[in-house]
């Protein structure tokens, strides 16, 4: 029997919910600050079992976006108002997808041992919203198209 994508995504991100948040894992109080911060709470709480998948290749964090990303997203303020959200300010991110995303991604290449290449993964996104023809500096931002700023 083989087993779909949408499957494995969906085992996985129910795992990574189950055994990541709350208990000894992850809480929203956390309130990590930086990226750095970010993924040592994550990384700390991350089962053996799901650490050795990542590293074998068979789980890739990405997939959790629409279950841990979400809790991330909305529990540590990345849609708004968080000092983590302003870190991925000042790193050119807006977007709590792409905020959530690079901390999956980054928690991946700390498990696997690989460089993190925070810049690589900004330059990632920010080309992605160029291609969508949106200036990755304004999303977020509440601008009225009547006033010449």
């Amino acid at each position: 029997m083989t087993v779909s994508k949408s499957d494995k995504v969906n085992y996985y991100k129910s795992i990574f919910m189950e055994q990541i948040i709350g208990g000894n894992g992850v809480h929203k109080d956390d309130n990590p600050e930086t990226l750095k911060e970010a993924v040592a709470l994550i990384v700390k709480a991350t089962p053996d079992s799901i650490t050795k998948k990542i590293k074998e290749g068979s789980y890739d964090p990405g997939y959790a976006h629409h279950g841990f990303g979400m809790w991330m997203r909305n529990n540590w303020g990345l849609w708004s108002g968080s000092k983590l959200q302003d870190w991925f300010h000042e790193k050119g991110i807006r977007h709590a997808d792409d905020m959530s995303g690079i901390i999956l991604e980054t928690v991946k290449r700390d498990i696997c041992g690989d460089d993190w290449d925070v810049p690589g993964q900004v330059k990632h996104y920010r080309e992605y919203w160029k291609d969508q023809g949106v200036d990755p500096d304004m999303i977020g931002k509440n601008i009225d198209p009547s006033s010449n700023e």
